[in-house]
């Protein structure tokens, strides 16, 4: 069973994913900011990290930079609703930084799920 990391600050949209991972078959764990996936990352394997971009501890692109340095191995999607500037800015900033796919919000649920099913064969066909 694949274990995805979802990083995000509001809990209402965590929840969601939850749910709607663990109903495809996943096995999602839900943190609320870059810190605390960092401990994730540390502790556990992770096959695909969802990542918020606008979180008020330890925000998303310095979540993305610092896990390209620590696990390069692991494979992010990034996601935002937003801010001042747009999703699009953000977004942009952190595929270059290094996320595979970037969603903005709210997610069409086919098409992350599809995302993170590329993903995870991927990174099986790598290991194999």
């Amino acid at each position: 069973m694949a274990r995805v990391l979802i990083v995000d600050d509001d809990k209402n949209i965590g929840d969601v994913l939850l749910e709607t991972l663990t109903f495809e078959g996943y096995e999602p764990i839900y943190v609320e900011d870059g810190s605390a996936a960092m401990n994730i990352l540390r502790e556990q394997h992770i096959d695909v990290t969802l990542m918020d971009i606008i979180m008020p501890k330890q925000e998303g692109l310095q979540t993305i930079r610092q896990i390209r340095k620590e696990f390069p191995e692991v494979p992010i999607i990034a996601m935002s609703g937003g801010g001042r500037v747009g999703p699009t800015n953000y977004l942009t900033v952190a595929k270059l930084l290094g996320a595979r796919y970037a969603f903005t919000k709210p997610i069409n649920n086919e098409e992350l799920l599809h995302a993170i099913n590329v993903l995870i064969k991927e990174c099986q066909e790598t290991h194999s």
